[in-house]
């Protein structure tokens, strides 16, 4: 794995648990929630791809 792949893989690991805290918390705007969780999903997304494809 490149550089590029850890770093997306570590982001998306970080993102996820924080925006499922966010939701059960209820601490921030949903909309806000929303795009946390997206983003951690597409990055993981992005990441298995990588890893299916090299």
């Amino acid at each position: 794995m490149d550089e590029i792949e850890i770093f997306v893989l570590i982001v998306g690991i970080l993102l996820l648990p924080y925006g499922l805290y966010d939701i059960i918390t209820k601490k921030i705007d949903i909309t806000v929630k929303f795009l946390l969780i997206l983003i951690s999903l597409s990055l993981l997304a992005i990441e298995l791809l990588f890893v299916i494809f090299s």
